[in-house]
């Protein structure tokens, strides 16, 4: 140690230079001049300059598990290299917005003891890391369990991947098509039934449009989607498409049992046997407000040797999952979750088009909200290590969290930019239809005749996916208003009226 043995340092350093001049390695001259020169220690890092962020160590793990994969070098002498072989790695972080995520995190108060938090954002427009943090409170130490890259359960989170922008992409429904929102199936003990799944919360509204069963985060509607799709469809898209590599297709347990993801459960509702992390949940949201084209986030673009050659660069990989007229739907119907839906409330959306999906893990174990806008992508997730307690009501909300960071962030980027010049979900290629909530049609004069009162929506379609007949499910019927019911011969006359059912 050169601190506490300056002289003892200092006469190996001299050793190792004759060693040098031995094997012609330098010459005389070099190697007196370089003895005469004295020992220069460099000062102590302080314990807080020694701590990495959280940017950096994913950057450290990405570039170690690329190089040991591509180039077939061993992990330890890439630990190595990384941390004393002089290697320059050229990086995605965007100052601005890892600060204002650390700045958020650091701070955050009023959480219970063992409560985790984590956040990740992606620049929407290049789909490269800008930034991550693995945990609430100033990160204290290196090599910490990082929560935004360890798999967790995505809830509802993963119903536009798995289920919606599918089956819009493929125009099987668009943003009217109605489905019964009903149980799909009861099962009976001792006489009490019970219905499956259930929605959140335990509300069953009958038929309901595509957009609204989104907005809502409807269970129901999510299973009749799956139907339709099928397991290994499903499956597919998640694995091959995103690369959700942590999906379990079979897996025998300790006590002769199987678990598989190609079930309702995991696939519709998100409960998947191993999770997902948040990192790829996030990246994946990205395919949203990038007009369908999904890109890996690099978190680094290149890394140099010690005298600047190239030893590897980071392939921008990209591949188009959606059109861009489903995406742009997609963005659309989202944009209600934030609006109206699940996701109100965020105030970001009152100074830049939003967007996203929250999502929940039994009992409340997982929370989650991957939101978007066209700067930025990002997730957040809460939970307990454990998995097995659940968020307490009285801990932080992470869509308050997410929207604090996320204020941050955009206040950075948008200062510079005029009003009018802030960037919009684009609408191109897409037209604007009313339609009836109960049939998908379009409205006619029978749908305003409805007793509930206004049954008329909005949404985005394309030209070759939209209503083009009139509703026929509503039909004119002799209404008792005394009763509530279908007039019948006996019914005072005064009492009846015309309504639409």
């Amino acid at each position: 140690n050169p601190r506490l043995h300056p002289e003892a340092s200092l006469e190996k350093r001299n050793r190792v230079l004759y060693a040098m001049l031995d094997f012609g390695v330098i010459d005389e001259s070099v190697y007196r001049a370089a003895c005469e020169e004295p020992l220069v220690v460099r000062a102590a890092r302080s314990k807080e300059d020694s701590v990495r962020s959280w940017f950096i160590e994913t950057v450290l793990d990405d570039v170690t598990h690329d190089l040991e994969e591509k180039l077939g070098m061993k992990r330890e002498t890439l630990e190595t290299l990384l941390m004393s072989g002089g290697l320059s790695v050229y990086t995605t972080m965007r100052p601005e917005v890892q600060s204002a995520l650390e700045e958020t995190f650091d701070t955050l108060a009023g959480v219970p003891e063992g409560l985790h938090y984590a956040m990740v954002v992606v620049d929407t427009q290049s789909n490269t890391l800008a930034g991550i943090v693995g945990n609430a409170g100033k990160k204290e130490g290196n090599r910490l369990l990082n929560f935004a890259t360890v798999p967790h359960t995505p809830g509802s989170v993963l119903k536009p991947l798995a289920l919606y922008a599918p089956l819009l992409n493929e125009k099987r429904i668009n943003a009217a098509t109605v489905f019964d929102d009903v149980p799909v199936a009861f099962s009976e003990r001792e006489g009490v039934y019970t219905e499956y799944p259930h929605n959140s919360p335990n509300v069953y509204d009958g038929l309901t449009p595509v957009c609204e069963g989104l907005r809502l985060s409807k269970n129901t509607l999510a299973a009749r989607l799956y139907e339709m799709r099928g397991a290994e469809a499903i499956y597919r898209t998640l694995y091959r498409d995103f690369g959700f590599d942590t999906l379990v297709r079979s897996r025998e347990t300790a006590g002769g049992g199987r678990l598989t993801d190609l079930a309702l459960a995991p696939l519709a509702l998100g409960q998947l046997t191993d999770g997902v992390t948040l990192r790829r949940l996030t990246e994946a949201y990205s395919v949203f407000p990038s007009d369908g084209i999904m890109r890996r986030g690099r978190s680094y673009l290149a890394v140099y040797d010690g005298d600047g050659n190239l030893i590897y660069e980071n392939p921008g990989e990209e591949k188009e999952v959606f059109s861009p007229s489903c995406a742009r739907i997609m963005n659309q119907m989202l944009s209600r979750v934030v609006e109206s839906g699940t996701a109100k409330g965020i105030r970001l959306a009152d100074s830049v088009d939003t967007a996203g999906k929250t999502g929940t893990s039994g009992e409340s174990r997982d929370r989650l909200f991957v939101g978007y806008t066209p700067y930025y992508t990002a997730g957040i997730w809460c939970g307990y290590s454990s998995g097995g307690k659940s968020v307490p009501r009285e801990a932080p909300s992470h869509l308050a969290v997410w929207d604090s960071a996320m204020e941050k962030i955009h206040r950075a980027r948008l200062s510079d930019v005029p009003e009018e010049k802030t960037l919009r979900f684009s609408t191109e290629g897409l037209v604007r239809r009313e339609f009836c909530m109960d049939s998908g049609e379009l409205f006619s004069e029978l749908c305003m005749l409805d007793p509930r009162g206004e049954r008329m929506m909005s949404a985005y379609f394309t030209e070759d996916n939209l209503p083009t007949a009139l509703c026929t499910r509503h039909v004119a019927v002799a209404y008792d208003t005394l009763t509530g019911a279908v007039a019948c011969p006996m019914c005072p006359s005064d009492s009846v009226c015309t309504v639409a059912l």
